[in-house]
């Protein structure tokens, strides 16, 4: 069902499905339509929408927000850039031919923004290169990327990543978008939308004719190499090692891109840690009123601690909070520790201290939904842009570089189901061995809050499970959850979360959701000796009265 832009807005932000980069929405739901005396019945919610925030989409949703249009983007990644960012094809070209400049705007404005921004210095165009590509520039992809959230926001670019088009219906005033968000099916109406998609998935929802080529040029996949010395590799005996390898054949699956196709399973597993597929099923879901900050990742170079002042160092970030260089939420991006997020450490399987890495927080958003997860990435990606250009300017950090950024950001919590059984902390704590107990946890307690972590380690011998139950929603037949969605306790969730757990989770969902399926029954009736013996049959440790193996 469509809404009007104003009722849309006013659910959607009461429902938390959408959200603005630049507050867009609010003053949108607030304010009728002028050009329709208030009446909304044939307004657009949009004049332009874009789809596809890559290459060209971010810079049409750029231009189409700075020249007043009410716009919206939609991309299906957590951030804007496409191929230069997600891809890593971060040496775009070419904007110079010939001694001469062809393109320029919006797209070279923040190609070269990026470039100077990581104190690189531009080609002289002037000069014609030998090789075409040697007029390419490399961009820092944190630092476009960031360049580019923080364009659409001040060009008042409504923007909705992690989503993408489900159906285009091109009407007699304008076009009615269809697009699927992490919480189901979202319309709105556009007096005119761009296809930037790089496929032309709009166009094609839309039922327009494409053309295909009858063979396709090959695709990239973009990698750095390391670790190793081609002086110490024999290159015939590797050729025919590779050559060896080939005749045993390798298969590819892939998903498709155009548009919605449905089929029936006997069984579901919602395994997006935001138990999205339960709610959409119609279960409620419990979601705490406070959420864990997320993360976004990154790695720190450029620069020496020894060569920094820590005290003037800090004097300053004080400072630049207080005449709003810096803003508050810039401090708890750090975790309220500027020092401590430029120091190196050694995280979690780290094999050499790095810089940066796990050091960030990214409060107040809500993953569980795509208007919160574009929050996140947007935020956390122009905090991270201010601190940079902040420390940039500091005393022996002239040449502070971030030679990474995830390309999403981290999100530890947003909501569980309400399941057959659920885990408490006291459970976890005390390692308690469910009857229907189906995979092993370890991890301490670990509740994540602005700026700080909430640790309590579990005593020695102490082998937390998993119940069957936990992962059932109450009242479902054949739906299950595996991740970090599974109904449990705040406290308890914070340790249940952790990734080999969530891969426990996975294994043992697999195996009920077989029986449930192939039985013809729910899953709550599935026979838990053959779903254990199914897992020990492919290598999962079942939990017991013995406990886990030693190793």
């Amino acid at each position: 069902m469509h809404h009007t832009r104003r009722e849309f807005m006013r659910n959607a932000l009461a429902a938390g499905t959408l959200a603005a980069a630049g507050g867009a929405w609010a003053s949108a739901a607030e304010e009728p339509d002028a050009r329709t005396g208030g009446d909304d019945s044939n307004a657009t919610d949009y004049d332009v929408a874009v789809v596809g925030a890559g290459t060209a989409g971010t810079i049409a949703a750029i231009q189409a927000g700075r020249l007043g249009l009410r716009t919206l983007l939609v991309e299906k990644n957590g951030m804007p850039g496409g191929t230069t960012i997600v891809a890593a094809v971060n040496f775009p070209g070419l904007f110079h031919a010939w001694g001469r400049q062809l393109i320029g705007g919006i797209g070279w404005e923040l190609v070269s923004r990026a470039v100077e921004l990581a104190g690189h210095d531009l080609h002289n165009f002037a000069q014609v290169p030998d090789r075409h590509w040697q007029h390419q520039l490399r961009v820092n992809r944190a630092l476009y990327s960031s360049l580019a959230c923080e364009e659409l926001q001040q060009a008042g670019v409504d923007v909705l990543f992690h989503a993408m088009p489900a159906d285009v219906e091109e009407m007699e005033d304008g076009v009615q978008l269809t697009v699927c968000a992490k919480t189901g099916l979202e319309t709105v109406k556009t007096g005119a939308l761009i296809d930037a998609t790089g496929d032309a998935n709009a166009i094609y929802l839309a039922g327009y004719p494409l053309n295909q080529p009858e063979e396709l040029q090959p695709g990239t996949l973009i990698t750095a190499l390391t670790g190793y010395d081609l002086q110490d590799v024999n290159r015939g005996e590797l050729e025919q090692a590779f050559q060896a390898a080939l005749e045993d054949g390798v298969q590819l699956t892939v998903c498709t891109k155009t548009g919605l196709e449905t089929v029936k399973t006997g069984a579901l597993i919602d395994a997006t840690g935001d138990a999205n597929a339960i709610y959409m099923a119609g279960y409620p879901l419990n979601e705490p009123e406070e959420l864990q900050p997320g993360t976004l990742i990154t790695v720190l170079t450029g620069y020496d601690l020894q060569d920094v002042n820590r005290g003037e160092l800090e004097q300053a970030f004080q400072a630049a909070l207080e005449d709003g260089e810096l803003e508050p939420e810039d401090e708890m991006f750090v975790r309220n520790n500027l020092w401590g997020f430029l120091s190196p450490g050694l995280g979690p399987g780290a094999f050499e201290a790095v810089k940066g890495d796990n050091a960030t927080h990214i409060a107040g958003v809500n993953g569980r939904t795509s208007a919160g997860r574009t929050e996140a990435e947007l935020n956390s990606r122009v905090s991270l842009l201010r601190v940079y250009r902040f420390l940039r300017r500091q005393p022996g950090l002239e040449n502070f570089e971030i030679s990474f950024v995830a390309p999403e950001c981290g999100i530890r919590e947003t909501a569980t189901i309400r399941g057959e059984a659920t885990v408490t902390a006291e459970d976890y704590e005390s390692g308690r061995l469910w009857d229907d107990a189906v995979s092993y946890s370890f991890y301490p307690i670990d509740v994540h809050y602005p700026g700080g972590i909430r640790q309590r380690h579990l005593n020695p011998n102490t082998f937390p499970t998993i119940p069957r139950g936990a992962l059932v929603p109450q009242g479902s037949r054949r739906l299950l959850v595996a991740g970090r969605c599974l109904s449990s306790d705040r406290d308890a969730n914070s340790a249940l979360r952790v990734q080999a757990s969530c891969m426990g989770m996975g294994q043992a969902a697999a195996v009920l959701a077989g029986q449930a399926a192939r039985q013809g029954i729910s899953v709550m009736d599935t026979d838990m000796d053959e779903a254990r013996a199914a897992l020990r049959e492919h290598g999962a440790i079942v939990p017991s009265e013995e406990g886990p193996p030693r190793v």
